[in-house]
């Protein structure tokens, strides 16, 4: 992770530590790009800029930046995602006192449960309240409300959850996070060589000035630790490298092993240990066994997993180079020669929002050696983690499968995959397979489990006999001790042995949702008034959502039967079963919390699926002449494959049309700019006014141009002369100039011309828009010998003649029978020319494709046509 860029992220509240600690680093040679964010939801979050950027993050985690809507906004998904390029640094917050006018320090705490709820509790009140002023709100922006209120809402149904992912991470407290030198940030960037002359500097810089303060004497021991002590290597952050479950178990190994994210649940990655396997053939045994998850686990030693939580193999090598290439080789047999796989260089594309090129280059190791079944199953894992392609990734892996019937980690993705694919009798199967194969492979029996008791009526039996093997084998997997406490309840009529595994869900997961109302439903059943009170009160305190007038007669200590029970017992319900009718309903009161229709929320449905289906890259490109022909088929392209595009012409209800079109057709992030590529002022200015995301420009598709005028050079034009060396010349050198200096800054980029086969070979009367052309493939290669230091791509596409464009008509000053050149024979269309583009954009960051000559299979030559009709094939 070694690198001089960091990111400080914090609450504006916050500014004086975050400069405090630029400052004190500084030193070191780090450059600190400061990303502070506020307490409102107006403008961009905190973690969507975040989201956006390479850079390692110092995320300074305050009880401001835990209150903060901008801050918490699409959190959960920041450290889900990020998850290994954070560092969280938890400090005090601030307030202000409204009476005294001084700043006091407020103590930042989340390591117990009850300093979790407060948090909770905080933007459940805060949503709700929101929610009563829009019933007393008249005459108000309804939409930019409604947006407000859904940005509350999903803050307050996953502030416990980014908590807990949050207690789970590396982080550290400030005091610890100074200590030794800021040891742990040197750790952190993997930059031991700059730790160490940083500390000498620190020593002499800083013990002066400790000397002064208080606690001088217990900083200066640290900052003045044992350099003897200090002479070893510190440790090397490996967590984000792919295969790094290939090293084997130490017996020293580290107290913690960061979760790796996947593809159904962040919390599926058990370490696991089964002693009864057998009693997978006797599903009725459920039903008796009294104390089927008694016996004690034994000690091992921590599992270490892919990126999609599956345990790997042990395989020995030498070094982490060895590692990064070697393809898994069987026990007891002889290495055999490293591949150069490039996993390496994927993970350093992916890492820096290149997705698109390090998925280019899996892709192109797996063209290469097809038979490798361990390169396509990490190509489809990378299909399914970084494109959410499902359907991509099932395809890559079914051959894996079909080599390797008995690959367990294969057979697993392929059930997720299933699962995601809402294919569930298919991921049934897979899942079965595998856990014949090792009754002990982590999560299978969890997965299983859920499949039956959602899909397949009738077999709750066997679906309880998996969450019973989930449960030994993860202790802290607490949906499965729910889900069998819940079928215990329900399916059997067992509520008193029901209770015993609602215990154990809460005892592994005091937050979940739903195991203290079932708990206090089976006591109910039971006749235990008080103690189904007792269950029912810590219910509403983990979710406020469940106490109901109608839950608060029911669980009532009087001995009067509450009214809800008699009207209950009048239309023929038992009281059980009308408190059941409450859980049903939760589910969806948790979704909707406001009253929505169901359009609305089948609507908002379709797009999210549509979200996840579509491809996502972190890559922005800015395509001119964007509003016709090749530039419109080239902005579609990146736009249907997930990039973020920049659109620009000079007509601005055509750019209005296109965002729109993009946006809602493919879900695209899309950004219109109007202005003429002639103006230099104006494309300078369109450039620099760029913010966040859009600024850093990728790929740059410079492809506004035109043909003017058809006539010799002793009758032509000056004024369409000018026109098209103003535009086809001047334009792609103003814009240009003025999106390289951002590439060359950052040592990537890819400037794309579209040229033309006029610029290659002359035609009569096209002398001055060949020329035109000549000069774009001339500049192409100067701009190349320019720029091929600062690692920016540049390349070239030349098509001929090209339908579905204006070309023809702009020529002929809009003269459409003149225009009419196409009819007798069948030239390239746009979007042809457009695959051409992308295909250069996506090859891997170390090929250059310099040129791309295209013309239709009835063109020779510029002068060579064969117009006897229009080709259909």
């Amino acid at each position: 992770m070694s690198t001089k860029n960091i990111a400080i992220a914090y609450c504006a509240d916050n500014e004086r530590a975050a400069r405090e600690i630029e400052q004190k680093l500084r030193p070191a040679g780090y450059h600190f790009n400061l990303i502070s964010c506020t307490r409102t939801t107006a403008g961009t979050s905190l973690p969507e800029q975040l989201l956006a950027q390479p850079y390692p993050i110092l995320l300074l985690v305050s009880d401001n930046f835990l209150k903060s809507a901008q801050c918490m906004a699409r959190g959960l998904r920041l450290l889900q995602e990020k998850r290994h390029q954070i560092m969280p640094i938890v400090i005090d917050g601030v307030a202000k006192d409204e009476q005294s006018d001084e700043w006091t320090t407020i103590t930042t705490d989340f390591e117990r449960v009850s300093d979790i709820i407060q948090y909770i509790n905080y933007w459940q009140d805060q949503y709700l309240d929101l929610r009563r002023q829009k019933r007393q709100m008249k005459d108000y922006d309804e939409q930019a409300f409604n947006e407000h209120l859904k940005a509350m809402r999903e803050i307050s149904s996953e502030a416990g959850e980014f908590l807990r992912v949050l207690r789970s991470m590396d982080f550290r407290l400030y005091p610890d996070f100074k200590a030794n030198a800021f040891e742990s940030f040197f750790m952190f960037t993997n930059d031991h060589n700059s730790w160490l002359s940083f500390k000498a500097q620190y020593k002499e810089e800083q013990a002066p000035v400790l000397a002064d303060r208080p606690d001088a004497e217990e900083i200066t021991t640290a900052v003045l630790h044992s350099s003897e002590e200090m002479a070893e290597e510190p440790p090397i952050d490996l967590s984000q490298i792919p295969g790094i479950g290939l090293l084997p178990a130490e017996e020293e190994a580290p107290e913690e092993i960061a979760e790796s994210p996947q593809l159904i649940s962040p919390e599926e990655a058990p370490t696991i240990d089964w002693e009864n396997p057998a009693e997978a053939a006797e599903p009725s045994a459920i039903v008796e066994e009294e104390n089927m998850l008694e016996a004690e686990e034994p000690e091992l030693e921590p599992a270490i997993e892919d990126i999609a939580g599956q345990p790997w193999p042990d395989y020995e090598y030498e070094d982490a180079e060895q590692m990064y290439n070697a393809p898994p080789v069987e026990e007891e047999e002889e290495e055999e020669e490293t591949p150069a796989i490039g996993l390496e260089d994927v993970l350093n594309h992916i890492r820096a929002g290149q997705v698109q090129e390090g998925l280019a280059l899996m892709a192109q190791a797996v063209e290469d050696k097809p038979e490798d079944t361990y390169l396509r199953y990490h190509y489809a894992l990378l299909l399914a983690q970084h494109r959410q392609d499902y359907a991509a990734a099932r395809r890559e892996l079914q051959s894996v499968v079909e080599a390797e019937p008995d690959n367990e980690n294969a057979l697993f993705l392929m059930g997720e995959l299933e699962e995601l694919l809402h294919e569930f009798q298919a991921a049934h199967q897979h899942y079965l397979r595998l856990v014949e194969l090792n009754p002990v492979f982590p999560n299978a029996a969890y997965r299983l489990g859920m499949i039956i008791a959602g899909h397949f009526p009738g077999q709750e039996e066997e679906a309880a006999l998996y969450f019973k093997q989930a449960g030994k084998q993860d202790p802290s997997n607490a949906d499965a001790f729910y889900q069998y406490g819940l079928l215990l309840a329900e399916a059997f009529g067992k509520p008193k042995k029901a209770i015993k595994y609602f215990k154990k869900a809460i005892d592994a997961s005091p937050l979940h949702p739903f195991a203290h109302y079932d708990l206090a439903l089976a006591y109910h059943q039971l006749g235990e008034r008080k103690a189904a009170l007792n269950a029912y009160n810590e219910a509403t305190q983990v979710n406020p959502e469940l106490k109901t007038p109608e839950n608060d007669l029911a669980f009532s200590p009087q001995r009067e039967e509450p009214a809800s029970v008699r009207i209950a017992t009048a239309i023929g319900l038992e009281t059980i079963e009308a408190l059941k009718n409450n859980i049903n309903h939760l589910e969806e009161l948790l979704r909707a919390r406001e009253e929505e229709g169901l359009q609305l929320r089948q609507e908002i449905q379709d797009i999210e699926e549509v979200k996840a289906q579509r491809p996502s890259v972190d890559q922005t490109v800015l395509v001119t002449g964007a509003t016709s022909g090749i530039g419109k088929a080239t902005a579609e392209i990146f736009a249907r494959n997930g990039y973020r595009v920049i659109i620009t012409g000079r007509r601005a209800d055509r750019l209005a049309s296109l965002k729109d079109e993009f946006e809602q057709q493919y879900q695209a992030e899309v950004l219109a700019i109007q202005f003429d590529v002639r103006d230099e002022q104006a494309g300078r200015e369109a450039v620099e006014s760029l913010e966040g995301q859009w600024r850093d420009i990728d790929i740059l598709v410079n492809n506004a141009g035109k043909a003017k005028g058809f006539a010799p050079i002793h009758a032509g034009n000056l004024e369409h002369w000018e026109e098209m060396i103003d535009t086809n010349l001047k334009g792609l050198l103003y814009i240009t100039r003025a999106v390289s200096p951002g590439m060359v800054a950052r040592k990537s980029g890819h400037i794309i011309n579209i040229c033309s086969t006029a610029g290659k070979e002359p035609y009569p009367n096209g002398n001055v828009y060949c020329a035109t052309k000549a000069a774009v493939d001339m500049l192409t290669k100067s701009i190349r010998m320019d720029l091929y230091a600062h690692k920016v791509r540049v390349s070239m596409v030349s098509p001929a003649h090209v339908e579905e464009t204006e070309f023809a008509l702009v020529r002929f000053d809009g003269d459409e029978d003149k225009a009419q050149i196409y009819q007798d024979f069948r030239p390239l269309s746009s979007a042809e020319v457009a695959q051409a583009v992308f295909f250069i954009a996506s090859q891997p960051p170390h090929v250059n494709i310099l040129d791309v000559v295209m013309q239709g299979t009835q063109q020779a030559s510029s002068m060579l046509i064969d117009r006897s009709g229009r080709a259909e094939q």
